[in-house]
């Protein structure tokens, strides 16, 4: 994830997967909070339903201390706990 030089940003709480295929950042962005997500997920159909389905497990939420959801958009749904 790259970040720009000189952005007011403020790193509240970092979380990374194991493996390296997902970061989650939340963080202060001009006074404003938001959830920045950069997943890496695998270029094989199987190990990429793994993948994603381990995101989805309570397992995982636990680990990586947010509720994690795929959308059927597929699009990642974060929830800090």
């Amino acid at each position: 994830m790259l970040i720009r030089n000189g952005l007011d940003i403020v790193i509240q709480h970092e979380l990374r997967d194991p493996n390296g295929r997902l970061l989650l950042l939340k963080a202060l962005i001009n006074d404003k909070t938001y959830t920045l997500t950069n997943v890496y997920g695998p270029n094989k159909d199987a190990e990429a339903i793994k993948f994603f389905q381990y995101l989805s497990t309570s397992h995982a939420s636990r680990s990586l201390k947010a509720m994690i959801t795929i959308s059927s958009e597929e699009i990642l749904i974060v929830r800090w706990i």
